[in-house]
């Protein structure tokens, strides 16, 4: 596979947040969005399924609701992970500052995000962090998200782990298990 090369599940997501950004200021899709109840099958958002193409979507239909929370896409060409953001939440804001031994008031939550046991679990509490990062003005990239939501089920340990880099703003590793990580994020769904 090329890099020019793109997966199913990355043209869906490509697809899926430029139709969020499209419809950002309609006010009426975005709050029967964020009215979803993620845990369990929820109607009032099917005309906003149906408007944005993933009706039969689970992992799109999850990426919208929280996309509604939060409505702040950064491309990053896919740089910035859920991990990188909640790190700027923590270094470039006073309301969760680094004490002198380097730890935050977040840690604990940011833990409790990645000890998630699947992707339904995940967005829930997913869904309680982005309104913060909204307040501080900290843009995700949803395309990055849906695939990472996309593949939780199956490569929860790597995500966790490019995540846990980025947040703890350790060195991204070259080795083995990254490269791994990415192949398996190129597959086709």
């Amino acid at each position: 596979m090329t890099s020019t090369t793109k997966s199913k599940s990355q043209e869906r997501a490509e697809r899926l947040v430029r139709e969020l950004e499209k419809t950002k200021e309609e006010r009426g899709i975005m709050a029967s969005l964020r009215r979803v109840q993620l845990d369990r099958q929820d109607t009032r958002a099917f005309d906003a399924y149906r408007r944005l193409g993933v009706v039969y979507d689970g992992v799109g239909r999850a990426t919208a609701v929280l996309y509604a929370a939060h409505a702040a896409h950064e491309d990053s060409a896919g740089k910035l992970n859920f991990g990188g953001s909640c790190h700027r939440l923590t270094t470039n804001h006073a309301r969760f500052p680094r004490d002198e031994k380097g730890k935050s008031s977040f840690d604990a939550r940011f833990r409790r995000i990645s000890a998630c046991r699947d992707r339904d679990e995940l967005a829930a509490r997913l869904r309680q962090v982005l309104p913060l990062l909204r307040q501080e003005g900290i843009g995700l990239d949803y395309v990055r998200l849906y695939r990472d939501l996309r593949w939780w089920d199956d490569y929860a340990d790597d995500i966790r782990w490019r995540w846990s880099q980025s947040y703890w703003g350790g060195p991204v590793e070259s080795g083995r298990r990254s490269e791994a990580t990415e192949l398996r994020s190129t597959e086709a769904t």
